[in-house]
């Protein structure tokens, strides 16, 4: 299963920081450094067995507890409809 950014959501990173705006909400938000990165491999479709690897590598944690956070990161994501699920 893979996840991408909705079309509608305008993100650019700037620095260190993604800047993500929803504007169906008027809403926007910055994101941290780890988010970011997660963020960062979703503008195209992936798996969030993909972006733990990648997460677990950059900051030494284990995959487990990389792919806990991915999850999680991706379901509070896709209930705020900025994120969705590409076959």
């Amino acid at each position: 299963m893979k996840f991408v950014v909705r079309d509608d959501i305008y993100s650019k990173k700037t620095d260190d920081v993604w800047l993500v705006l929803d504007q169906s909400k008027s809403a926007y938000f910055e994101l941290n450094e780890v988010a970011g990165e997660i963020w960062e491999e979703l503008q195209t479709p992936v798996t969030l067995e993909k972006i733990a690897h990648k997460i677990a590598t950059l900051y030494k944690v284990d995959y487990v507890s990389a792919l806990q956070d991915v999850q999680e990161f991706v379901q509070t994501h896709l209930k705020g409809k900025l994120l969705q699920q590409v076959k």
